[in-house]
Protein backbone atom coordinates (compact mmCIF):
# COMPACT_ATOMS: atom_id res chain seq x y z
CA UNK A 1 0.00 0.00 0.00
CA UNK A 2 2.87 2.40 0.76
CA UNK A 3 5.15 1.47 -2.16
CA UNK A 4 3.85 4.20 -4.42
CA UNK A 5 4.30 7.89 -5.17
CA UNK A 6 0.88 9.08 -4.02
CA UNK A 7 2.18 10.96 -0.97
CA UNK A 8 4.92 12.52 -3.11
CA UNK A 9 2.46 13.64 -5.76
CA UNK A 10 0.05 15.08 -3.20
CA UNK A 11 2.92 16.98 -1.60
CA UNK A 12 4.04 18.34 -4.96
CA UNK A 13 0.50 19.32 -5.92
CA UNK A 14 0.10 21.24 -2.65
CA UNK A 15 3.37 23.07 -3.36
CA UNK A 16 2.20 23.83 -6.92
CA UNK A 17 -0.80 25.64 -5.46
CA UNK A 18 1.44 27.68 -3.16
CA UNK A 19 3.54 28.89 -6.11
CA UNK A 20 0.62 30.33 -8.08
CA UNK A 21 -0.99 31.78 -4.97
CA UNK A 22 2.24 33.64 -4.22
CA UNK A 23 1.75 35.56 -7.44
CA UNK A 24 -1.91 36.24 -6.68
CA UNK A 25 -1.34 37.39 -3.12
CA UNK A 26 1.50 39.75 -3.99
CA UNK A 27 -0.69 41.51 -6.53
CA UNK A 28 0.44 40.00 -9.83
CA UNK A 29 -2.75 38.06 -10.53
CA UNK A 30 -3.20 34.42 -11.48
CA UNK A 31 0.05 34.10 -13.37
CA UNK A 32 3.24 32.19 -12.70
CA UNK A 33 6.28 30.78 -14.47
CA UNK A 34 4.31 28.04 -16.21
CA UNK A 35 1.76 30.59 -17.38
CA UNK A 36 4.54 32.52 -19.11
CA UNK A 37 6.26 29.40 -20.45
CA UNK A 38 3.07 27.98 -21.99
CA UNK A 39 1.85 31.25 -23.49
CA UNK A 40 -0.99 31.60 -20.96
CA UNK A 41 -2.36 28.07 -21.47
CA UNK A 42 -2.02 26.83 -17.89
CA UNK A 43 -0.77 27.83 -14.44
CA UNK A 44 1.05 25.60 -11.96
CA UNK A 45 -1.82 25.54 -9.46
CA UNK A 46 -4.17 24.29 -12.18
CA UNK A 47 -2.09 21.12 -12.45
CA UNK A 48 -1.94 20.86 -8.65
CA UNK A 49 -5.67 21.12 -7.99
CA UNK A 50 -6.67 18.83 -10.87
CA UNK A 51 -3.98 16.40 -9.76
CA UNK A 52 -5.61 16.26 -6.34
CA UNK A 53 -8.96 15.39 -7.90
CA UNK A 54 -7.42 12.70 -10.10
CA UNK A 55 -5.74 11.00 -7.14
CA UNK A 56 -8.86 11.41 -5.05
CA UNK A 57 -11.01 9.74 -7.70
CA UNK A 58 -8.59 6.84 -7.99
CA UNK A 59 -8.29 6.24 -4.24
CA UNK A 60 -11.91 6.96 -3.33
CA UNK A 61 -13.13 4.37 -5.81
CA UNK A 62 -10.98 1.80 -4.01
CA UNK A 63 -12.53 2.99 -0.77
CA UNK A 64 -15.95 2.36 -2.32
CA UNK A 65 -14.93 -1.26 -2.91
CA UNK A 66 -13.96 -1.67 0.75
CA UNK A 67 -17.15 -0.11 2.11
CA UNK A 68 -20.53 -1.83 2.44
CA UNK A 69 -22.78 0.98 3.71
CA UNK A 70 -23.31 4.62 2.79
CA UNK A 71 -23.05 5.65 6.42
CA UNK A 72 -19.56 4.15 6.67
CA UNK A 73 -18.54 5.74 3.37
CA UNK A 74 -19.57 9.25 4.41
CA UNK A 75 -18.21 8.74 7.92
CA UNK A 76 -14.81 7.99 6.41
CA UNK A 77 -14.98 11.01 4.12
CA UNK A 78 -16.04 13.22 7.05
CA UNK A 79 -13.08 12.03 9.09
CA UNK A 80 -10.71 12.86 6.25
CA UNK A 81 -11.92 16.40 5.62
CA UNK A 82 -13.51 17.95 8.67
CA UNK A 83 -11.13 17.46 11.64
CA UNK A 84 -8.33 19.33 9.87
CA UNK A 85 -10.77 21.92 8.53
CA UNK A 86 -12.28 22.58 11.97
CA UNK A 87 -8.85 23.28 13.47
CA UNK A 88 -7.70 25.57 10.67
CA UNK A 89 -10.93 27.57 10.81
CA UNK A 90 -10.66 28.03 14.58
CA UNK A 91 -7.01 29.07 14.33
CA UNK A 92 -7.90 31.47 11.53
CA UNK A 93 -10.45 33.23 13.71
CA UNK A 94 -7.76 33.66 16.39
CA UNK A 95 -5.26 34.85 13.77
CA UNK A 96 -7.78 37.38 12.52
CA UNK A 97 -7.36 39.59 15.59
CA UNK A 98 -3.63 40.01 14.96
CA UNK A 99 -4.17 41.17 11.38
CA UNK A 100 -7.23 43.29 12.12
CA UNK A 101 -7.39 47.03 11.53
CA UNK A 102 -8.88 47.94 14.91
CA UNK A 103 -8.90 46.99 18.60
CA UNK A 104 -9.89 43.78 20.39
CA UNK A 105 -13.37 44.99 21.38
CA UNK A 106 -14.13 45.95 17.80
CA UNK A 107 -12.97 42.52 16.66
CA UNK A 108 -15.06 40.46 19.07
CA UNK A 109 -18.16 42.56 18.36
CA UNK A 110 -17.74 42.17 14.60
CA UNK A 111 -20.55 39.77 13.63
CA UNK A 112 -18.49 38.40 10.74
CA UNK A 113 -15.96 37.04 13.23
CA UNK A 114 -18.67 34.83 14.72
CA UNK A 115 -20.11 33.69 11.42
CA UNK A 116 -16.76 32.85 9.79
CA UNK A 117 -16.39 29.42 11.41
CA UNK A 118 -19.94 28.01 10.95
CA UNK A 119 -20.39 29.36 7.42
CA UNK A 120 -17.12 27.87 6.19
CA UNK A 121 -17.57 24.62 8.08
CA UNK A 122 -20.67 23.84 6.04
CA UNK A 123 -18.51 24.14 2.87
CA UNK A 124 -21.25 25.71 0.73
CA UNK A 125 -21.96 29.46 0.49
CA UNK A 126 -18.62 30.23 2.09
CA UNK A 127 -17.75 33.43 3.91
CA UNK A 128 -14.51 34.57 2.35
CA UNK A 129 -13.65 37.54 4.54
CA UNK A 130 -13.98 39.22 7.90
CA UNK A 131 -14.16 42.97 7.20
CA UNK A 132 -11.03 44.58 8.62
CA UNK A 133 -8.84 41.48 8.30
CA UNK A 134 -5.94 41.75 5.81
CA UNK A 135 -7.37 45.09 4.69
CA UNK A 136 -4.00 46.43 3.55
CA UNK A 137 -3.00 43.34 1.55
CA UNK A 138 -2.96 43.49 -2.27
CA UNK A 139 -5.54 40.67 -2.33
CA UNK A 140 -8.12 41.04 0.42
CA UNK A 141 -11.09 39.11 -0.98
CA UNK A 142 -10.31 35.89 0.91
CA UNK A 143 -8.80 34.89 4.23
CA UNK A 144 -8.44 31.31 3.00
CA UNK A 145 -8.79 31.04 -0.75
CA UNK A 146 -8.06 27.31 -0.86
CA UNK A 147 -10.95 25.71 1.00
CA UNK A 148 -13.55 26.50 -1.67
CA UNK A 149 -12.51 23.41 -3.67
CA UNK A 150 -13.61 21.12 -0.82
CA UNK A 151 -17.28 21.57 -1.70
CA UNK A 152 -16.64 20.12 -5.15
CA UNK A 153 -14.75 17.23 -3.62
CA UNK A 154 -17.84 16.50 -1.50
CA UNK A 155 -20.05 16.65 -4.59
CA UNK A 156 -17.84 14.07 -6.31
CA UNK A 157 -17.99 11.92 -3.17
CA UNK A 158 -21.77 12.10 -3.20
CA UNK A 159 -22.02 10.94 -6.80
CA UNK A 160 -19.56 8.06 -6.49
CA UNK A 161 -21.14 6.97 -3.19
CA UNK A 162 -23.99 5.50 -5.26
CA UNK A 163 -21.58 2.73 -6.28
CA UNK A 164 -21.62 1.55 -2.66
CA UNK A 165 -25.24 0.58 -3.29
CA UNK A 166 -24.76 -0.53 -6.88
CA UNK A 167 -22.31 -3.42 -6.68
CA UNK A 168 -22.35 -4.30 -10.38
CA UNK A 169 -21.50 -2.69 -13.73
CA UNK A 170 -19.12 -0.13 -12.21
CA UNK A 171 -17.10 -0.02 -15.40
CA UNK A 172 -20.16 0.84 -17.46
CA UNK A 173 -21.34 3.49 -14.99
CA UNK A 174 -17.94 5.16 -14.65
CA UNK A 175 -17.39 5.08 -18.40
CA UNK A 176 -20.72 6.82 -18.92
CA UNK A 177 -19.87 9.43 -16.27
CA UNK A 178 -16.47 10.10 -17.82
CA UNK A 179 -18.02 10.45 -21.26
CA UNK A 180 -20.61 12.90 -19.90
CA UNK A 181 -18.00 15.06 -18.16
CA UNK A 182 -15.59 14.96 -21.10
CA UNK A 183 -18.23 15.97 -23.65
CA UNK A 184 -19.58 18.65 -21.30
CA UNK A 185 -16.07 20.00 -20.74
CA UNK A 186 -15.12 20.12 -24.41
CA UNK A 187 -18.37 21.18 -26.10
CA UNK A 188 -20.69 22.73 -23.50
CA UNK A 189 -18.38 24.19 -20.85
CA UNK A 190 -19.48 27.80 -21.39
CA UNK A 191 -23.15 26.79 -21.13
CA UNK A 192 -22.57 25.63 -17.56
CA UNK A 193 -21.60 29.18 -16.59
CA UNK A 194 -25.32 29.88 -16.32
CA UNK A 195 -25.65 27.41 -13.43
CA UNK A 196 -24.58 29.43 -10.40
CA UNK A 197 -26.90 28.53 -7.57
CA UNK A 198 -24.92 27.66 -4.41
CA UNK A 199 -22.27 26.00 -6.59
CA UNK A 200 -20.83 26.83 -10.01
CA UNK A 201 -21.80 24.42 -12.77
CA UNK A 202 -18.51 24.94 -14.59
CA UNK A 203 -16.56 23.91 -11.52
CA UNK A 204 -18.59 20.72 -11.16
CA UNK A 205 -17.83 19.80 -14.77
CA UNK A 206 -14.19 20.82 -14.44
CA UNK A 207 -13.34 18.89 -11.27
CA UNK A 208 -15.71 16.03 -12.03
CA UNK A 209 -13.87 15.35 -15.29
CA UNK A 210 -10.65 14.61 -13.41
CA UNK A 211 -12.15 12.91 -10.37
CA UNK A 212 -14.11 10.36 -12.39
CA UNK A 213 -11.22 9.84 -14.81
CA UNK A 214 -9.19 8.75 -11.78
CA UNK A 215 -12.03 6.49 -10.66
CA UNK A 216 -12.32 4.90 -14.09
CA UNK A 217 -8.59 4.17 -14.16
CA UNK A 218 -8.95 2.47 -10.77
CA UNK A 219 -11.89 0.43 -12.05
CA UNK A 220 -9.83 -0.59 -15.09
CA UNK A 221 -7.01 -1.65 -12.75
CA UNK A 222 -4.46 0.41 -14.63
CA UNK A 223 -1.84 -0.77 -12.13
CA UNK A 224 -2.02 -4.19 -13.82
CA UNK A 225 -1.54 -2.94 -17.38
CA UNK A 226 1.33 -4.69 -19.14
CA UNK A 227 2.72 -1.64 -20.95
CA UNK A 228 2.39 0.98 -18.22
CA UNK A 229 5.70 2.70 -18.98
CA UNK A 230 4.87 3.04 -22.66
CA UNK A 231 1.45 4.46 -21.79
CA UNK A 232 3.06 6.92 -19.36
CA UNK A 233 5.54 8.19 -21.95
CA UNK A 234 2.72 8.52 -24.47
CA UNK A 235 0.59 10.55 -22.04
CA UNK A 236 3.50 12.84 -21.12
CA UNK A 237 4.41 13.25 -24.77
CA UNK A 238 0.84 14.21 -25.65
CA UNK A 239 0.81 16.83 -22.89
CA UNK A 240 4.02 18.43 -24.15
CA UNK A 241 2.88 18.35 -27.78
CA UNK A 242 -0.52 19.79 -26.85
CA UNK A 243 1.20 22.79 -25.26
CA UNK A 244 3.30 23.35 -28.38
CA UNK A 245 0.21 23.30 -30.62
CA UNK A 246 -2.15 25.12 -28.23
CA UNK A 247 -4.52 22.17 -27.80
CA UNK A 248 -3.76 21.54 -24.13
CA UNK A 249 -7.32 22.50 -23.19
CA UNK A 250 -8.67 19.29 -24.75
CA UNK A 251 -5.75 16.85 -24.63
CA UNK A 252 -5.02 17.20 -20.94
CA UNK A 253 -8.54 16.06 -20.03
CA UNK A 254 -7.52 12.45 -20.73
CA UNK A 255 -3.71 12.58 -20.86
CA UNK A 256 -3.21 14.22 -17.45
CA UNK A 257 -5.20 11.60 -15.46
CA UNK A 258 -3.29 8.77 -17.13
CA UNK A 259 0.08 10.43 -16.44
CA UNK A 260 -0.75 11.27 -12.82
CA UNK A 261 -2.00 7.79 -11.93
CA UNK A 262 0.85 5.98 -13.68
CA UNK A 263 3.39 8.14 -11.87
CA UNK A 264 1.46 7.61 -8.64
CA UNK A 265 1.47 3.81 -8.78
CA UNK A 266 5.22 3.81 -9.38
CA UNK A 267 7.64 4.01 -6.49
CA UNK A 268 10.86 5.92 -5.94
CA UNK A 269 13.01 3.57 -3.89
CA UNK A 270 13.79 5.82 -0.93
CA UNK A 271 11.43 8.77 -1.33
CA UNK A 272 8.19 6.78 -1.01
CA UNK A 273 9.44 5.10 2.15
CA UNK A 274 10.53 8.36 3.74
CA UNK A 275 7.28 10.14 2.92
CA UNK A 276 5.28 7.18 4.17
CA UNK A 277 7.00 7.43 7.54
CA UNK A 278 6.58 11.21 7.68
CA UNK A 279 2.90 11.04 6.80
CA UNK A 280 0.56 12.73 4.34
CA UNK A 281 1.24 16.43 4.83
CA UNK A 282 -0.55 17.59 1.70
CA UNK A 283 -4.00 18.38 3.13
CA UNK A 284 -2.53 20.37 6.01
CA UNK A 285 -0.25 22.27 3.65
CA UNK A 286 -3.15 22.97 1.32
CA UNK A 287 -5.58 24.35 3.90
CA UNK A 288 -2.99 26.36 5.86
CA UNK A 289 -0.98 27.85 2.99
CA UNK A 290 -3.25 30.71 1.97
CA UNK A 291 -3.69 32.25 5.46
CA UNK A 292 0.05 31.80 6.06
CA UNK A 293 0.79 33.63 2.81
CA UNK A 294 -1.66 36.41 3.64
CA UNK A 295 -0.06 36.82 7.07
CA UNK A 296 3.46 36.98 5.62
CA UNK A 297 2.33 39.59 3.10
CA UNK A 298 0.62 41.59 5.85
CA UNK A 299 3.67 41.80 8.12
CA UNK A 300 6.69 41.51 5.82
CA UNK A 301 5.63 42.32 2.21
CA UNK A 302 7.91 39.71 0.60
CA UNK A 303 8.30 39.23 -3.13
CA UNK A 304 6.97 36.19 -4.95
CA UNK A 305 10.10 34.09 -4.53
CA UNK A 306 10.57 34.63 -0.80
CA UNK A 307 6.85 34.35 -0.11
CA UNK A 308 6.90 30.94 -1.80
CA UNK A 309 9.98 29.76 0.11
CA UNK A 310 8.82 30.94 3.53
CA UNK A 311 5.31 29.57 3.00
CA UNK A 312 6.62 26.15 2.01
CA UNK A 313 8.85 25.97 5.10
CA UNK A 314 6.09 27.07 7.48
CA UNK A 315 3.32 24.95 5.99
CA UNK A 316 5.44 21.80 5.96
CA UNK A 317 5.66 22.17 9.73
CA UNK A 318 1.94 22.94 10.01
CA UNK A 319 1.09 20.06 7.69
CA UNK A 320 3.17 17.70 9.81
CA UNK A 321 1.42 18.85 12.98
CA UNK A 322 -2.00 18.69 11.34
CA UNK A 323 -1.39 15.12 10.14
CA UNK A 324 0.01 13.72 13.38
CA UNK A 325 -2.09 15.68 15.89
CA UNK A 326 -5.43 15.95 14.08
CA UNK A 327 -5.89 14.04 10.83
CA UNK A 328 -4.19 10.73 11.60
CA UNK A 329 -5.84 10.31 15.03
CA UNK A 330 -9.23 11.05 13.44
CA UNK A 331 -8.67 8.44 10.73
CA UNK A 332 -8.42 5.71 13.38
CA UNK A 333 -12.21 5.89 13.55
CA UNK A 334 -12.66 4.98 9.88
CA UNK A 335 -14.65 1.86 9.08
CA UNK A 336 -14.10 -0.54 6.20
CA UNK A 337 -15.45 -3.97 5.43
CA UNK A 338 -11.94 -5.30 4.77
CA UNK A 339 -12.62 -6.30 1.15
CA UNK A 340 -9.78 -6.41 -1.33
CA UNK A 341 -8.91 -2.98 -2.71
CA UNK A 342 -8.43 -4.52 -6.17
CA UNK A 343 -11.79 -6.28 -6.38
CA UNK A 344 -13.81 -4.68 -9.15
CA UNK A 345 -17.47 -5.62 -9.57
Amino acid sequence: MHKNNFNLLRLLFALFVIITHSFILTGYGEIDWLFTLTNAQVVISYIGVRGFFILSGYLIYQSVLRTTTLSDFFRNRFLRIFPGLIVVLLLTVILGYFVYNSDFYSYITNKFVWTYFPKNLKLFRLQGTIPGVFDTNPYKDDINGSIWTLQYEVICYSVISLLVLIRKKHLLILSALCLFFFVSNVFFFEDYAKLQFVIYGQRVIDFGTFFFAGSLLACLKIENFKYKNTLLYLALGLLVISLLFNVFRTVHLFALPVAVILIGISSLKYVSGILSSIGDLSYGIYIYAWPVQQTLVYFFHPGVYWLTVYTILITIVLGYMSWHLVEKPALKFKRHSGKSRFKTP
